[in-house]
């Protein structure tokens, strides 16, 4: 995000003031094949989304 704003990553408030990466990690390892999870949420103006598989979207909001 620091790249896309064109600002030090000191500058970004970080990630874990948004949300509680235990618990991200936890839901996403809780995942299985026939029942993968997605969480998205807002973050320093962009929408980011994390689905068990790995893969992370940011989009601006």
């Amino acid at each position: 995000m620091s790249d896309a704003e064109d600002v030090d990553t000191d500058e970004i408030p970080i990630l874990a003031e948004t949300v509680d990466p235990e618990s991200l990690n936890d839901l996403c390892m809780s995942a299985s094949d026939s029942s993968p999870v997605t969480v998205s949420f807002a973050h320093v103006g962009y929408d980011v989304t994390v689905r068990s598989d790995g893969c992370v979207i940011v989009d601006d909001a």
